[in-house]
């Protein structure tokens, strides 16, 4: 296995680890929608990083896991679309903007 390999392993469980932390921090409020789509990310990532670190050769496995990252990633899109929908403005939809 070679460097890529493993620093691609080790990026994916990082953004699990990462992404986990955010779906379970009582301080940010990303609501339903939001929180579905990154825990769909979660696992993929966690798929990516157990496929490419285990040195598998089923690539269709790694395609499934990429897609359903994106499709995780458009669901956290839409969700925050909708917040701001529904709000009336970008800093209200996120909790970036909350003090």
């Amino acid at each position: 296995m070679d460097a890529l390999h493993i620093l691609n392993g080790l990026v994916s469980l990082t953004c699990a680890g990462v992404l986990s932390w955010l779906v379970l921090s009582p301080g940010i409020h990303e609501g339903p929608v939001i929180k579905v789509g990154l825990i769909v990310m979660i696992f993929s990532l966690l798929a990516t990083a157990a496929h490419t670190l285990g040195n598998t050769q089923d690539w269709m496995a790694l395609s499934t896991a990429g897609l359903t990252l994106r499709l995780g990633l458009l669901t956290v899109i839409a969700g925050i679309c909708w917040r701001k929908r529904v709000t009336g403005t970008w800093i209200s939809a996120t909790d970036w903007g909350k003090p």
